[in-house]
């Protein structure tokens, strides 16, 4: 899986960047996380290998997986947390 969008670096500033955990983590290599990481690449987004911290949820503007069936789903809230910021969508990450 992965997520992008602005967050807070800790210095108060908005960061954009997409950020998915890495193999080592233990997920799969699949194919629509190779592509977005292509596209993000293309479109140079900065792209950081580590694994998304839940005490940082409320920093993401926006979150989303990635998997085989549904290619790219975005999260609309994650259990504990308040919504991500403008997610629509009824998918829930736990």
């Amino acid at each position: 899986g992965a997520g992008w969008g602005q967050g807070d670096d800790g210095d108060g500033d908005e960061v954009f960047r997409l950020q998915t955990s890495p193999l080592s983590a233990g997920i799969l290599p699949g194919i629509a996380r190779a592509l977005v990481l292509e596209a993000a690449a293309a479109l140079r987004i900065p792209t950081v290998e580590e694994s998304p911290r839940l005490s940082e949820a409320h920093t993401w503007r926006e979150a989303f997986v990635t998997n085989a069936v549904k290619f790219i789903q975005p999260v609309a809230q994650i259990a504990q947390c308040p919504p991500v910021h403008g997610g629509e969508a009824e998918a829930e990450a736990e």
